[in-house]
């Protein structure tokens, strides 16, 4: 799959009572998503259990034939997926399953794009000791399936009492709570969410209940109603944003993933996440650009406005007048040059600056999440996500958190990749942020040098101004021509002033020593990991297996950095082109 998917889950109870009714609901929350986002493919979670998951995957599988029937020249369907999250073993968890339902479970998972076994089942424990081990895994799978998911539809009973709420461990009403809350009632979950999530709930009745409402069910607008959360409105357009806006740039994109990894033969989930953190890279630098040029642009507008201001009492051209030509001939310029669109809008500035920050934060958490699963870590970058005082960032979270899930690998790494690792992301970073300290601290000399000749030049003809001001004053009578030049003059020294000012305001001093200190405190991370990598790799006291736990857990505290580090693009305002080895 070469997009960001829109990840849907689903739970619900395995004995939900005359299902068929809900089919118009399901099918129309994923239809809706495909016709309002048509860049964006689906994948659903299912961990197909009896009843509410497995009866949603039908339909989506259904829907998707349907679709893909009727719309042969439009591939919007083909690359929808279905994969299924499983607790352990396939076989333990269909033990119990009734002819019937295996044969639909096993149909399913015939159909299935991934199958993922989260954990594995001792055997040889009691049979107590597996039950207790069978809940636990119960919570994790449904868990996985809705931090996974950007959105959860659960097939949900709401009349159930308070006394029956005991936790069943990974249950539907477990699930849900988690879902809205972050935590679970009894006990505070590995991750606490600050943003409660986004479901979807379709009132249910079920085969173990009383018949309380009429079970004929109408379909609801539940995407309409959904889209009022900030949060999952802004994550879904910024997917299909970037789904869009991709196209054509697959050789940019392939440059990208080179520069985070030439591994040959990974797997296709190291591949995703790969292709996916080069479509934010790319995206990242597209903005930054748009942002430079219209920095760059707009300093030139104000610049040269605020000197024809100057020139108007001495040459007689209306300032609003060279303004309107001045803008023309930009216009010309981003007409003749499409990169440049935009630029000549204050709030275009605004939204490419916007667009830059959160795909560059994006990508640097995927960097990191990539290296840690590449190295067998199975942790989530957005556990150490911190958005400062920003609230209206956490649908950056739950976009990861999808991708994350839609990627998801668990498997024993050899030796020699974590070697690969090193020299992939530790020392090309540590030189990047080296080079890149020379660069800002020579831009911010030769700024300082023009500043400084700009201001001197100012000083200088402010001087001599006074001084032929005291010559005219005292020798009026002798030389007369001499209160010709001073106009002129004070027009020059207006000029170098004006242009001394624009150059501290439009080139970003502050923000350039801003991003200098954090490229310094990145420098210091990255050369104390190489350091310290390298003296585990030679140390023969150590066995391979040693080494690998070694490096792992210095790949988890590196990686912990780097994003409390790259975590504050909100404040600061970068001065040169995003972070990139």
């Amino acid at each position: 799959m070469k997009s960001i998917p829109i990840t849907v889950g689903v739970i619900g109870h395995r004995d939900v009572k005359d299902i068929e009714s809900y089919t118009s609901a399901i099918k129309s929350i994923f239809n809706d998503l495909r016709e309002t986002y048509p860049n964006s493919p689906l994948v659903l979670f299912s961990q197909l259990a009896e009843g509410a998951d497995t009866f949603v995957a039908e339909k989506f599988l259904e829907l998707k034939a349907e679709k893909c029937l009727v719309l042969k020249e439009k591939n919007q369907w083909n690359n929808c997926e279905l994969h299924v999250p499983l607790p352990f073993q396939e076989d333990e968890y269909t033990k119990y399953y009734n002819d019937n339902d295996k044969k639909v479970f096993n149909s399913l998972i015939d159909s299935a794009d991934k199958i993922i076994e989260l954990n594995h089942l001792d055997q040889d424990l009691s049979e107590d000791a597996q039950n207790i081990k069978k809940q636990e895994f119960y919570r994790n799978s449904a868990e996985f399936v809705a931090d996974s998911s950007l959105i959860l539809i659960a097939l949900f009973d709401t009349s159930e009492s308070k006394e029956q709420e005991a936790i069943k461990k990974g249950g539907t009403r477990d699930t849900v709570f988690y879902k809205k809350n972050g935590y679970y009632k009894d006990k505070v979950a590995d991750e606490f969410l600050d943003n409660p999530g986004e479901l979807i709930i379709i009132d249910c009745e079920r085969e173990s209940r009383e018949k309380r409402f009429n079970s004929t069910h109408t379909s609801q607008p539940y995407l309409t109603s959904l889209l009022n959360s900030y949060n999952i409105k802004k994550a879904l357009e910024n997917i299909e944003l970037l789904n869009k806006n991709i196209r054509g740039k697959e050789a940019e994109i392939h440059r990208s993933i080179k520069y985070l990894h030439n591994i040959e033969g990974l797997k296709e989930n190291y591949d995703n996440l790969a292709h996916i953190y080069g479509i934010t890279d790319v995206i990242a630098v597209d903005k930054s650009t748009f942002r430079i040029y219209s920095k760059y642009i707009l300093a030139f507008i104000i610049s040269i406005y605020s000197i024809s201001a100057v020139l108007y009492e001495k040459i007689g051209i209306e300032p609003a007048l060279l303004f309107a030509i001045i803008t023309i001939f930009a216009t010309g310029l981003k007409l003749a040059k499409p990169k440049l669109k935009a630029i000549l809008s204050f709030f275009g500035i605004l939204k490419n600056y916007t667009q830059f920050s959160n795909n560059r934060r994006l990508a640097e958490g995927l960097r990191v999440q990539f290296y840690w699963s590449l190295s067998g870590l199975n942790k989530k970058v957005t556990n150490y996500f911190n958005y400062s005082n920003n609230i209206n960032q956490d649908w950056l979270k739950s976009t990861l958190d999808s991708i994350i899930g839609f990627t998801f690998m668990k498997q024993k790494v050899p030796y020699l990749r974590l070697e690969q690792i090193n020299d992939l992301w530790i020392k090309p970073q540590r030189q990047y942020f080296y080079d890149n300290i020379n660069k800002l601290e020579n831009k911010q000399n030769k700024q300082r040098n023009w500043q400084l000749v700009l201001f001197t030049i100012g000083f200088l003809l402010l001087v001599s101004a006074i001084i032929i001001k005291i010559i005219y004053s005292t020798y009026s009578a002798d030389y007369p021509s001499i209160n010709n030049i001073s106009p002129w003059l004070m027009i020059i020294i207006s000029i170098v002033f004006v242009l001394f000012s624009t150059m501290g305001r439009f080139f970003g001093e502050q923000e350039s020593q801003a991003l200098l200190e954090q490229y310094r405190t990145m420098l210091k991370i990255f050369k104390k990991a190489e350091k310290v990598s390298y003296e585990i790799i030679s140390n023969n006291t150590l066995t391979e297996n040693d080494k690998i736990k070694e490096l792992q857990k210095l790949y988890y505290l590196i990686g912990k950095e780097a994003i409390a580090e790259n975590m504050k693009w909100n404040e600061v305002i970068e001065e040169t082109k995003p972070i990139k080895v």
